[in-house]
């Protein structure tokens, strides 16, 4: 990355997705899946299409944690996942600026089941194992 201002918010993203990961497998314990292999076919290699692609996949993140809100009977659960879920916003709307994009482009997020956001996941075909 040789944009500094890019390069300022991925370090900011690296050190929050790598703690968000270890409060999961911290609160998941045995249920924490394995880490996957990724393959992101040249896009880190390419600074605007990096920034949009890490733009949908923060949204996307944003979309999954609101649409299980609603099934986590256990309050600490629920926390847990809001705490990251807000600082995921923040994360996009910081790329969002980067790319001239809305800072909030509806008054309201909606949250997607499980099985919408596993079929865009696995549309980036960025996971290989």
């Amino acid at each position: 990355m040789t944009n500094p201002t890019l390069k300022t918010i991925l370090r900011t993203v690296v050190k929050d997705e790598n703690a968000h990961v270890k409060f999961l497998k911290s609160a998941l314990g045995s249920h924490a899946i394995k880490k996957p292999k990724f393959n992101f076919h040249g896009v880190t290699g390419n600074e605007s299409q990096f920034a949009a692609t890490a733009y949908v996949l923060e949204n996307t993140g944003v979309h999954a944690y609101l649409g299980q809100a609603g099934n986590s009977k256990t309050p600490a659960y629920l926390l847990a996942a809001a705490s990251i879920v807000t600082v995921k916003a923040r994360h996009s709307g910081a790329f969002g600026v980067y790319l001239g994009n809305a800072i909030a482009p509806t008054t309201r997020d909606t949250g997607l089941p499980a099985s919408a956001i596993l079929k865009a996941v696995k549309g980036t075909h960025f996971i290989v194992g």
